[in-house]
């Protein structure tokens, strides 16, 4: 099968949640599978490890949003083609290959590409990637906000995504996410669709167990520092947790591990709290904590750095809105908390019983090497792949 992938931003690092998944279906498929890229963003360096995967990459400008004024402005807040970038050379190179090169498929990952693709979707199946549901995530947004103005402005987005998805997502040939709460949501709002779920998976290899932590307690949380739901969950813990954790556990210490931490993440530094920044590798700092906390309360799909805590056999205690999309069972591989004093306790209970806290991990590592290696999730995806390929060519016979 020879497949057009499409994304709207270059593969540049794998540490990011949607290039790490194109990287690993890719990496696990080539060879039976062939894949193309075309891509937003020129600018970025060159990665040859991910370059190497694909047949062609093709890169074009990012998408700059013209400046508006007056009533044209007010327009364009109202206008769902606004939402997503749309690039004229892109949209031609995608043309010009999709005529031009005998694909059998289009993937549009995170489909924020949707746009560019309105005159190969009539010769091609869409396989459309949403992974997380956008609208979810406007509604968590929605409810955790307390100013009128910020309710006006997301109850407005929320509206247009709703059109948005309708018109141009639900009639893919198959609609992709990572956790059934967020394939759920795109369903009430396109009933109709084809909608699939295959949840991200884990290097087991590379993110392994090690020998257990010793000296002083410590918890670490991991991902990107610049992102709203992460720089929530870590201001969460540390003002309403951590303070209840250390009135019982006095020398324990949280490191917040991830890149381009921004002004409120780097001030919640302290003697018991450390924000690295970015690091070359966050293993060894998610090895040296006895627990890993995902306190999240925003966003929306599968939490890539769960897995990664899982496949390394660590103790993960964690809000339900973290858990989206994976198998748990609360106290045999995690431990679900719902608000922060049950969040402290179960931290506590796990700092002073180390038995405990690994046989938590155990049965965390055996559940990523039963459900979660990329290989098994490689081979759903290309399954999916077919189905998708299978369904427009049964419906072209019809005719």
């Amino acid at each position: 099968m020879r497949v057009l992938v499409t994304c709207d931003r270059y593969p540049h690092s794998i540490a990011e949640g949607l290039v790490l998944r194109i990287y690993h279906y890719v990496r696990q498929l080539n060879g039976r599978h062939a894949f193309d890229l075309v891509c937003l963003d020129n600018q970025s360096p060159t990665n040859p490890e991910i370059e190497s995967l694909f047949r062609r990459v093709e890169r074009y400008p990012l998408y700059v949003r013209p400046e508006r004024i007056g009533l044209e402005r007010i327009r364009d807040a109202f206008d769902v083609r606004s939402l997503y970038p749309r690039s004229e050379e892109a949209t031609h190179a995608i043309d010009r290959l999709v005529a031009s090169e005998n694909y059998d498929l289009l993937w549009d990952a995170a489909c924020a590409m949707v746009l560019n693709l309105e005159n190969a979707r009539r010769r091609l199946p869409l396989l459309a990637d949403q992974v997380d549901d956008s609208i979810l995530a406007l509604q968590r947004k929605f409810a955790s906000t307390g100013t009128s103005y910020q309710k006006l402005w997301l109850g407005k987005q929320i509206a247009l995504e709703k059109i948005f998805v309708r018109r141009y997502i639900a009639t893919a040939e198959a609609v992709l996410f990572v956790s059934n709460v967020d394939a759920e949501s795109f369903r009430r709002v396109c009933p109709s669709a084809e909608t699939v779920v295959i949840p991200n998976g884990v290097d087991e290899t590379y993110f392994s167990p090690a020998t257990p932590p010793n000296g002083s307690p410590e918890l670490a949380f991991e991902g990107s520092m610049a992102f709203g739901p992460n720089i929530d969950a870590v201001r969460f813990f540390v003002s309403d947790i951590f303070p209840l954790v250390r009135k019982e556990v006095p020398e324990t210490r949280f490191t917040i591990v991830g890149r381009d931490p921004c002004p409120r993440v780097r001030a919640l530094a302290s003697d018991s709290v450390v924000v690295t920044g970015s690091v070359p590798d966050v293993r060894p700092y998610v090895h040296r904590a006895q627990v890993f906390v995902c306190p999240m309360r925003l966003g929306a799909g599968i939490k890539n750095k769960i897995l990664q805590a899982w496949a390394m056999g660590k103790a993960v205690v964690a809000t339900p809105e973290a858990l989206g999309g994976l198998e748990y069972e609360d106290q045999r591989n995690v431990f679900v908390a719902r608000d922060p004093q049950s969040f402290a306790e179960a931290v506590i209970a796990l700092l002073r019983d180390p038995q405990r806290a690994a046989a938590l991990g155990a049965e965390a590592r055996a559940t990523i090497e039963r459900l979660y290696t990329w290989k098994a999730k490689a081979l759903e995806f290309e399954n999916l792949m077919e189905r998708v390929v299978q369904k427009r060519r049964s419906i072209a016979s019809t005719y």
